[in-house]
């Protein structure tokens, strides 16, 4: 279960990323560390994401890759 500082800090991270590189208003930015590291235009391929990584959307609902392992990704993403 994600803190609500840990979910802050999520749409924080997410907002400067979007707001440095302005092409990507839409789809959802990845976060790992609480570093934005990539970004997705839609919340897809749970597989390509580490378990632990967070999603955030342009509305700031954040989601995280669970379940897998760092080596044969997560299995799903669920709402953080």
């Amino acid at each position: 279960m994600a803190t609500n500082t840990e979910l802050d800090t999520a749409r924080r991270v997410a907002a400067t990323y979007r707001a440095r590189l302005g092409e990507h208003e839409h789809g959802v930015v990845l976060i790992w560390d609480s570093e934005a590291y990539g970004w997705k235009n839609i919340l897809r391929d749970p597989e390509h994401e580490r378990p632990g990584v967070l999603a955030v959307d342009e509305d700031g609902h954040v989601y995280r890759a669970e379940g897998g392992d760092d080596w044969n990704g997560a299995r799903v993403w669920v709402v953080a």
